[in-house]
């Protein structure tokens, strides 16, 4: 996801438009994107755009595919949830 938004933004920065005002806490809320998605522009960057969008939108999709998956692990199965709780305490992976 992290490179989804990286390309978005260099791409915006490419083409001379700004990133969408957005809450500090909430750069990428669905807000943003929306604004995103109705920018006006050319074919080749709509194009562009849009084809990362989607790519966020899918790397977003298979992240919550996988943290839903693990959870199910982690309740059926008693000897998993010392490896999970492992697993959680790294940075980054709270939200399992």
């Amino acid at each position: 996801m992290t490179a989804a938004k990286c390309r978005i933004k260099a791409l915006l920065l490419f083409e001379g438009f700004p990133f969408p005002e957005a809450p500090p806490n909430s750069p990428w809320s669905r807000k943003v994107l929306q604004q995103l998605a109705g920018l006006v522009y050319s074919a080749p960057f709509r194009f562009k755009l849009h084809s990362e969008l989607a790519h966020l939108e899918f790397a977003k999709l298979q992240a919550s595919g996988t943290q839903r998956e693990i959870r199910r692990f982690c309740q059926q199965d008693p000897e998993l949830r010392p490896s999970i709780q492992y697993l959680t305490s790294l940075p980054g992976s709270a939200g399992l």
